[in-house]
């Protein structure tokens, strides 16, 4: 899989959301939740607005601590969903 996006902010309207590396994140991260939601029921207990705002942090945090990765090198789904999985279990309180 290649971690890739468009960059470019041709035809822009003032609050759109760009697909980016940060907005590709929060799309994984959302997919490792719903899958997560399967086997986690007390993942719903948590307000989804608390989740939104986690879900956003995380997707910039994952930016940063993989500041300047190859990933042609490094398998991009592998490490966004293990660093997923980790966050949302870990802020549930069912991991660490």
């Amino acid at each position: 899989m290649c971690y890739g996006y468009k960059d470019g902010n041709e035809g822009k309207r003032q609050g759109e959301i760009v697909y980016n590396k940060t907005s590709e994140n929060l799309v994984e991260i959302s997919l490792v939740y719903a899958d997560l939601l399967e086997k986690h029921r007390e993942l719903r207990g948590i307000d989804s607005i608390n989740w939104k705002q986690m879900f956003v942090k995380w997707a910039n945090d994952f930016e940063t601590v993989n500041e300047g990765i190859d990933w042609n090198q490094e398998d991009y789904l592998e490490k966004i969903e293990k660093f997923a999985r980790h966050k949302i279990l870990e802020y549930a309180g069912l991991e660490g």
